[in-house]
């Protein structure tokens, strides 16, 4: 049955030292067929990848962390000096004055709107929120509680 090599002769251990060698070499083959395929590659990219995108990282946080600290730094000079008060504005002339008549302001419009104007007058209805008239409702209502 199975032989110690001690008793095998000389050309048996040859054939079998042969036999070793070709599994050795046919091992070797599927190993390089598995380092090639498509899956082992992926992780090998992968982990270029994820080693990138880790240096990237690194680099964001430390200038994160720089401006972090310029930031406070700014803020502890502005709070020793505090910026000069502003200048008053030099006053505008009649063509600012004219241009503000001309134009009227927003709530001004609104209430010339004439569906402002048509509903304003109308009395107060409580009814459904599911109302068509929830948009004249609310602008009514805003128009009522500026008043009051």
């Amino acid at each position: 049955m199975n032989r110690s090599p001690m008793r095998l002769t000389a050309a048996q251990l040859h054939q079998r030292l042969i036999h070793a060698q070709a599994e050795a070499a046919k091992l070797e083959i599927e190993l390089k067929r598995y380092k090639n395929d498509y899956h082992y590659n992926m992780i090998d990219q992968l982990q270029a990848e994820n080693k990138q995108l880790q240096e990237r990282l690194e680099q964001a946080l430390n200038e994160k962390h720089k401006l972090l600290e310029e930031l406070a730094e700014a803020k502890a000079k502005s709070f020793t000096n505090p910026p000069p008060p502003k200048e008053a504005a030099p006053a505008a002339g009649p063509e600012v004055k004219v241009q503000e008549e001309e134009h009227p302001s927003p709530k001004e419009k609104l209430q010339e709107s004439t569906f402002y104007v048509a509903h304003r007058a109308a009395p107060h209805e409580p009814t459904s929120e599911m109302s068509p008239n929830w948009f004249s409702r609310n602008l009514l209502d805003r128009g009522r509680s500026k008043k009051e």
